[in-house]
């Protein structure tokens, strides 16, 4: 159990207790016990503590766990048992040892000659001890200049390299010169990569690195930065940042909750919540608006409905209101929402508009006690809403989580929780830590009162039950942390009726009999609900819980017991003990206290290293109770241990002789060892965690730190010593926002806690009796900390060798009180700025402001001090700075300093980030007055200083902007050309007043526009792989991209283009784990994605011995995800499906073949060690393989009872050998990892009969594979490869593999480009191909022949083919392929990082060239040959040579854009699809003084005389997409993909696509794009009869406001598996009918199956529709 925070300096101590006793007449003379560190460090020698050796020639000696061959052995010394002493001795580890794994560490008796005893120990490598110890001492941190960044940026990286000298010294790393910095995508795919970084000498180093302008990688993209030290040991760190498209905010919204409390109480009528919302610019100046308040549950969608990576509302997405919920002409007061509403919405509260004074606004919200009862979730999320005044941006405040509170308190470890060992006759004492929601429930000072509990003890013959009048009160002091130790005095057992261990352990007595016995079996605590319970529960509320009745109060008081359980083991033992106190008494000595049954017992104790770090016992000694004494206090020299760099020890304490008062206790037993339960100690140094010194900012500008721009600034750094250099940075507070709140600055708290966390600081010391039980959390129980070897019996509870992980013998929790964090930030400071203040920030300047940087400074100066301009951005700088001295040490500034860049007159235009070229945005500028006493005429120009002429705009405008206000003007822009696009708009102002002189104020901006193409966005990349020896003499080559030419429908400006070159042939599929398929994931068949190339992977990195600990957990974690996953696939029967038992009547034998052979990949990887925490089980193979024979008939062959996803499986003639050929495959894959031998024998058997079926079979496509027809060329190549993986895996079918690789397969290969070809027949799909490719490389490598050319002209097709991201075009050929490669790797050694590779381009756009080399294999390396934005585009291929010696894969991606039409099929007809949208409710009008959203009706808009307008008038479209499939394939369909873009400014109401097809019967789920709002669904079938069509209805509603709303092309339906297989529709922007369909007036939208022919739906309105959306009007 871990308590307390995690930034602590933390000593853990385990003290655990063995107790060994031998029967001699009436003295017990303890047996042997050893105790060593339960890991080895090879090469290094290892304490252990041990006595009772008697016995000449005894020897410990490390066994191989699977063979017991003795690697290793070492002499043990004999003891002086009348002495009762404890020896030590050096265990030796020799290299011969192989590391991480495990052996048997044993006791060899030289008398006896055998064992005696025997357990299990982990052999570690010294790089790995090495590892351990350098990270203790060495500290990395990175930091970037912003945490965000946009296409086109660089990104500017520091890294620091600290030594951690001592508690008071942390200072640049010692010799360390260089270190690594790489950046990887939100792909994972190196993009940048630095060996060699240079270190100054003050530790840091710096690096930029550019990000793509098209279109790179948007999401979370990290960097790392690694300094290898003390030989090879590397420490690392990574940081990370987000890729997006932002326009930044100019306010934040900040919801002030300190006055009302943080929590609901279940338990009230009624829950007030008060609280403020605030708002203000960046520069601080008070918002104008309004707000609203809004109460909901946590975010969560259907199980068929998903936001993929994604959902919720962020920072900078406006919060709607629902679909059809409350509007904003509410009565002012708000409320929650009705029933109706709750449908569309998991809204419980929203507030009407509340108008911002002063920047803020005062809410009340009330949520009744009725409606909390509603939530099925633990918390309430709390949102803050502003929308401004002039430009009505909108804004959220970042989510208040609010904890549902239905019990008060807690205990923390309840989940976890074992049961306290009970000792009859011993003092008991137990610490239980509680734990609330509450926020600061136990964070306070001073005890909390007590709470009683009940103590009742529980015989044999006597249970005593919770309000058992006999029952003792037990109070407890509750301390303010929230810990309260329940102690009592257990009696002692009555010896007249339990004597013996038999007594203890027999239950065959008949209960009221005479004979019945009565030993004690354990004890109960619980709490009573009371007064004292009641007055707890307002302490920790207070004051919320002042005015609460008693039934309230009781509601929130928990059921909480602890049960003292009585380990009948125990009775084995002579004595019995307990550690009662444990405590550090100063930063030297440490102590226990032992409290034993017996007196005149002696006992041993060990104090063992347990980081891994292999040095063992660190202090060891003996104690001993005289005839009068049951306890006594025992002090370890802390000293000893604190001089290690160990931040645990773990202690076992053992009896080694003792007199026996009761023989009769040990009747029928012999040498026996008990493991008495022990206790957990925390012991821990309050140091404050510091700096060698500390750092302060200050500038020679006003108190106020305000300036004007273009102000020259000097800067100080204070408390620097001499020779310090300082390393600045200024970031804008508005990317500070637009991160979510999140800073990209070294943070002075988070650095010492790094520091001090890897250190070893003690003072207190707590304590926790427990058991010694097998069935602790892992989280809680260190059970690798020590090893004992024992000649006795051990409690089997207790025996190392019955533990999963071995050699324990101590099983105890472990306690960690960390020290509370340290404040994290500064206090924050309003910096509101007033009129007139001392500062000049007059505006009559007429300078143009151009200069924006969201990074201001990013400075070093060795000084301490240095000069800077105000730039011209109106905002507040956060400006952070770190030092660094070469003997002095580092600092980090802990409180940021600030700038305000402010003028009394500016402009502000709200320019997007980009635009679509077609379209109008309409710009919106806002004008700012913060003249004190003049209101200004205003003279506004826009013009486009673009050099071609790019933007149509407006004229200018004029308007009245009155003092200490601001107003605001609209420009629509037209952009005509792609790129970037500047415009530059220009302010004049004269004041009014007629009582002064005029006075004439000026300000200009100059603002920027990316524009993007129209159309469908399309990609190609053509690759070549190159092979080279020192031999090969230079070559020349081309990439190809359009062999056949470019598309007559690309739009000629749109090109860009790429080369990348990398050297790992896996590279791009390694880095991109995550990412291969570019459609929706979302079934179990898709699922695989997350499991299948992992495995992959992982063998081929282990086999290219480049394999990361970091790698290795990163895959192991996806495997696990993925497997986890998976499960919730499967059907009862055994097998998996792809939507599960829910959607799913049966499951798919197909799919169930693939995620066992899958599984059974995973299994041996983990077997093998390659993966770490992989467990597949055992009982969900056997249901698969189970499931897959039951699918099997008496001739062999097998039959899908589900629905094959894969038509492919089926071949044209419907024959079932290929689906046969298969399943056996997969079982032949699966059958070595099962371990039941009935089930193996099963699957051999149905491997046999299968095989035979198939070969039998196999002659009919024959003929028709030699002539490329697809379906037999695909069931020749399956069919051969399980023949070959027969060959392979059991020795059968070789002679027929080779036979119909060499007659067929190697006949029926079709060439592409330099030499690569590929399999899947004439006319096959793209899919298909890749699929068929891979299979053909894989029966190569299972006959070990993967040498030969055919293998790798197939391996080159596969790598050609390969896309951008590194996958293919479904999961199968994903997967397949991606084995293909692995293997093929594997198998030929390719030595990717060997030799010098040189390609050149000399003769393409700046003449790149590229190395490759041991350095750099695995980074890619790009580099852009054309823009997009060129008339014309002419790179069509590229040319190179290439020179050296190596492997590389050289890859030209080039991407543009096309125009899509209702004709464009590619599915020959089979599909038809067609998108109908019609006009819901109206846009707000910004010319009507009122605007409302409205119902769109023919009236509304023209006064009856028409009945269409376009998607720029609408608030909230319907939209109905219809698709049919011409033809079903042997009655089967195969999946189908559905996906729908959305029209600019629109995303899917998700109430309307919730539960679209609630039966499932033909959409099995449905997913939302989170960027894009791209809607997607998986269609299973279709209807059945093909002359009718599936439509899907549902609503999509405004989020964003654009003009000149442009058609959206894109709307397609293709099949899953052959994605070049689609028909595309055109989604009309205009001319759309208004109202809803008529058969959907209810807006529930869904599924209907309709005839083809069906007439044109007229609408008719009528006035109940009107009268239903009439509350849709809004201010």
């Amino acid at each position: 159990m871990m308590m307390g925070k995690r930034r602590r300096c933390v000593f853990l101590m385990c003290v655990a207790l063995v107790v060994t006793c031998a029967l001699n007449d009436n003295v017990v003379l303890a047996g042997v016990t050893i105790v060593c560190d339960r890991t080895f460090v090879v090469g290094r020698n290892s304490t252990c503590g041990y006595a009772g050796v008697t016995s000449a020639g005894a020897e410990i000696r490390f066994l191989d766990e699977d063979t017991k061959r003795v690697v290793a052995s070492t002499a043990i010394d004999v003891t002086n048992t009348n002495d009762e002493e404890i020896l030590e001795l050096e265990l030796g580890v020799p290299s011969s040892l192989e590391t991480g794994r495990e052996y048997e560490l044993a006791m060899y008796d030289g008398t006896a000659r055998t064992y005696a005893a025997k357990t299990k120990v982990k052999v570690v490598s010294n790089e790995s001890a090495r590892e351990s110890v350098a990270s203790a001492k060495t500290l990395v941190q990175v930091e970037t200049d912003k945490p965000v960044y946009a296409p086109g940026q660089k990104i500017k990286i520091r890294a620091l390299v600290a030594d951690i000298e001592n508690a008071a010294l942390i200072k640049q790393k010692d010799g360390a010169t260089t270190c690594v910095i790489e950046v990887k995508d939100s792909m994972e795919r190196t993009i940048f990569k630095k060996s060699d970084a240079s270190l100054d000498v003050f530790g840091v180093a710096t690096v930029e690195v550019a990000i793509e302008k098209e279109q790179p990688p948007f999401g979370w993209w990290t960097v790392k930065a690694e300094v290898e030290v003390d030989d090879g040991v590397k420490i690392s760190i990574e940081g990370g940042f987000n890729v997006e498209e932002y326009v930044l905010p100019s306010f934040d919204v900040t919801l002030d909750a300190s006055s009302m409390p943080l929590y609901a109480l279940s338990s009230k009528s009624e829950n007030v919540f008060t609280g403020r919302v605030q708002s203000s610019y960046t520069y601080g100046k008070h918002v104008e608006g309004k707000t609203k308040i809004i109460f909901k549950r946590p975010t969560s969608w259907s199980s068929n409905y998903n936001y993929v990576d994604g959902g919720g509302f962020g920072n900078d997405v406006p919060l709607m209101e629902p679909a059809f919920g409350a509007s904003e002409e509410w009565d002012g007061s708000g409320g929650s929402s009705s029933s109706s509403s709750l449908q569309t919405s998991d809204i419980l509260y929203e507030s009407s508009w509340l108008t911002l004074y002063g920047g803020s606004a005062t809410f009340v919200a009330s949520i009744s006690k009725s409606i909390l009862e509603q939530s099925w979730s633990q918390n309430l999320e709390a949102c803050a809403m502003v929308e401004e005044s002039t430009t009505k941006e909108i804004r959220n405040s970042t989510i208040l989580v609010i904890p549902i509170i239905r019990e008060a308190f807690a205990h923390q470890t309840f989940r976890s929780y074992q049961s306290p060992a009970f000792k009859p006759g011993l003092p008991m004492k137990h610490t239980i830590q509680l734990s609330s929601d509450i926020p600061g429930a136990f964070n306070g000072t001073g005890n909390l009162g007590t709470l009683d509990f009940t103590l009742s003890i529980n015989k044999m013959n006597s249970y005593s039950y919770y309000g058992d009048s006999n029952a003792q009160t037990i109070s407890a002091q509750v301390s303010s942390s929230g810990a309260l130790e329940i102690e009592f005095d257990a009696p002692a057992n009555d010896l007249s009726c339990c004597a013996s261990y038999e007594d203890e352990t027999n239950y065959n007595y008949v209960y009221g009999s005479s004979s019945q016995k009565c030993c004690l079996q354990g004890a109960n605590v619980q709490l009573v609900k009371n007064a004292a319970s009641r007055d707890f529960v307002r302490k920790i509320l207070a004051p919320a819980g002042d005015d609460m009745s008693t039934t309230e109060l009781d509601a929130l008081v928990p059921y909480l017991s602890v049960y003292f359980s009585r380990d009948t083991s125990s009775a084995k033992a002579p004595v019995e003990s307990v550690v009662i106190n444990a405590q550090c008494t100063s930063a030297e000595t440490c102590e226990f206290t032992l409290a034993s049954s017996k007196s005149n017992v002696a006992f041993a104790y060990a104090v063992v290293d347990a980081e891994g770090l292999g040095r063992g016992v660190l202090e060891s000694g003996t104690f001993s109770l005289s005839s009068t004494e049951n306890e006594k206090t025992v002090a370890m020299t802390y000293s000893n241990i604190a001089s290690t760099s160990s931040t645990h020890v773990s202690v076992a304490i053992w009896s080694v002789s003792g007199s026996v008062y009761s023989e009769t206790y040990l009747a029928g037993t012999t040498s026996d060892v008990f493991l008495v339960p022990g206790t957990s100690v925390s012991l821990e140094r309050e140091t404050e965690m510091a700096f060698p010194y500390d750092i302060t900012m200050s500038t020679n500008v006003s108190e106020t730190n305000v300036v004007s721009t273009g102000t020259d600034i000097k800067f100080t750094i204070g408390g620097a010593p001499n020779g310090a250099r300082s390393y600045i940075l200024a970031i804008d507070e508005a990317v500070v926002i637009q991160s979510g709140g999140n800073t990209s600055a070294l943070d002075a708290t988070t650095f010492l806690s790094n520091v001090y966390g890897s250190r070893t600081n003690t003072l207190h010391a707590n304590s926790e009796t427990w058991p010694c039980d097998t069935t602790y959390n892992e989280n809680d129980i260190k059970l690798d900390r020590v090893t004992i070897i024992s000649t006795y019996e051990i409690a089997n509870y207790c025996n190392p060798s019955s533990l999963d992980n071995g050699g324990v013998g101590i099983g105890i929790p472990e306690v960690a009180f960390a020290m509370d964090d340290v404040a994290s930030s500064a206090p924050v400071q309003e910096n509101m700025i007033k009129s007139g203040t001392d500062t000049d920030v007059s505006s009559s300047s007429s300078a143009v402001r151009t200069l924006f940087p969201e990074t201001w400074l990013w400075e070093t100066s060795d000084s301490g001090s240095f000069e800077a301009t105000a730039p011209d951005s109106i905002t507040t700088w956060s400006i952070t700075a770190f030092t660094s001295h070469p003997t002095q040490g580092i600092s980090i500034m802990k409180n940021a300093s600030e700038i305000i860049v402010f003028r009394e007159f500016f402009i502000s235009p709200k320019v997007p980030y980009s635009i679509t070229r077609g379209e109008t945005v309409e710009i919106v500028l806002t004008v700012f007055n913060y003249l004190k006493d003049e209101d200004l005429s205003v003279t506004i120009t826009a013009e486009d200083v673009t050099t071609n002429a790019a933007v149509q705009i407006g004229d200018s405008k004029t308007l009245t902007v009155s003092k200490n206000s601001a107003d605001s003007v609209t420009f629509d822009v037209s952009p005509t050309v792609l790129g970037s696009i500047k415009l530059r708009f220009s302010a004049s102002g004269t004041t009014t007043s007629t009582d002064s002189e005029s006075k004439e104020y000026r300000d200009a901006v100059e603002k920027s526009i990316v524009v993007n193409p129209e159309g469908v966005f399309k990609t190609t990349t053509v690759s070549k792989v190159f092979r080279r020896s020192a031999e090969d003499a230079s070559e020349t080559f081309t990439l190809n991209a359009f062999p056949n030419g470019v598309s007559a429908k690309a739009i000629k400006d749109t090109y860009s283009s790429f080369i990348t070159v990398v050297g790992d042939i896996m590279g791009p599929s390694i880095q991109n784990i995550n990412k291969f398929v570019q459609i929706p994931m979302g079934c179990g068949e898709q699922n695989l994605l997350l499991l299948a190339p992992n495995v992959y992977v992982a063998e081929y990195l282990n086999s290219a011995n480049k394999l990361t600990s970091a790698l290795k957990t990163e895959l192991s974690n996806n495997i696990i995800m993925g497997y986890s996953r998976e499960l919730t696939y499967f059907h009862p029967s055994g097998g998996v499906s792809a939507f599960g038992p829910q959607s799913d009547k049966s499951a798919s034998l197909w799919l169930t073949a693939f995620c066992s052979k899958v599984f059974a990949s995973a299994k041996r990887s983990s077997e093998s060690r390659i993966l770490d925490g992989v467990s597949i089980d055992a009982t969900v193979q056997k249901g698969a393989i189970d499931f897959m024979i039951s699918t099997q008939g008496t001739n062999g062959a097998f039959s899908e009872p589900g629905v094959v996803l894969h038509s492919e499986m089926q071949s044209q003639s419907g024959d079932k050998f290929v689906l046969s050929s298969y399943a056996a495959l997969s079982l032949i894959e699966t059958v070595a990892s099962i371990d039941d031998a009935t089930t193996k024998s099963k699957a051999q058997s149905s491997i046999a009969s299968a095989l035979t079926y198939v070969a039998s079979s196999l002659e009919s496509v024959k003929s028709a594979a030699l002539q490329n027809v697809p379906s037999a060329v695909y069931s020749a190549i399956v069919s051969t490869y399980a023949f070959a993986s027969a060959c392979a895996s059991l020795s059968t079918h070789c002679d027929l593999a080779n036979s119909w690789k060499t007659d067929v397969l190697e006949q029926i290969g079709r060439s592409e480009v330099d030499g690569a070809t590929y399999y899947g027949g004439i006319d096959a799909s793209n899919s298909l191909k890749i699929e068929s490719t891979a299979y053909v490389v894989l029966i190569y490598a299972k006959l070990n022949d993967s040498g030969n050319n055919f293998c790798y002209s197939a391996l080159k097709f596969l790598l050609q083919q390969r896309n951008e991201f590194g996958g293919y075009g479904s999961t199968q050929d994903t997967v397949v392929a991606l084995e293909a490669l692995s293997t093929y790797a594997k198998l030929t050694r390719e030595a990717s990082n060997s030799g010098s590779l040189f390609l050149s381009f000399s003769n393409e756009v700046g003449a790149p060239s590229f190395t490759v080399d041991a350095t750099n294999f695995d980074t890619f390396n790009t580099v852009q040959i054309a823009q997009r934005g060129a008339e014309s585009f002419d790179n069509l291929d590229v040319s190179g040579d290439a020179s050296g010696s190596g492997v590389a894969v050289a890859s030209y991606t080039v991407r543009w854009y096309e125009t899509v039409d209702l004709t464009e099929d590619t599915s020959n007809g089979l599909f038809t699809i067609d998108v109908t949208t019609r006009i819901v409710t109206m846009k707000k009008s910004p010319t009507r003084s009122k605007r409302r959203r409205r119902l769109l009706t023919p009236e509304v808009l023209t006064g009856g005389t028409t009945s269409t307008s376009s998607v720029e008038d609408a608030e909230m479209l319907q939209m109905r997409v219809c698709v049919k499939k011409a033809e079903l394939t042997n009655g089967v369909d195969g999946m189908a993909l559905l996906r729908v873009p959305m029209f600019s400014g629109f995303q899917p109401v998700e109430s309307s696509i919730a539960n679209l097809d609630p039966e499932r019967e033909y959409v099995k789920r449905v997913e939302v794009d989170p960027i894009t709002n791209a809607l997607s669904l998986y269609i299973e079938k279709f209807p059945s009869d093909s002359s009718n069509k599936l439509c899907a209805t549902f609503d999509a509603r405004r989020v964003a406001e654009v003009k000149d709303a442009q058609d959206v092309p894109g709307a397609q339906i293709s099949m899953y598996y052959q994605q070049d297989k689609y028909r595309n529709a055109v989604m009309k922007s205009t001319g759309l009918e208004v109202g809803r369909f008529p058969e959907d007036n209810n807006g529930g939208g869904g599924i209907t199956v309709e005839p083809d022919s069906a007439p044109g739906l007229q609408f008719t309105f009528v006035l109940a529709s009107v009268i239903a959306f009439a509350f849709l009007a809004i201010d």
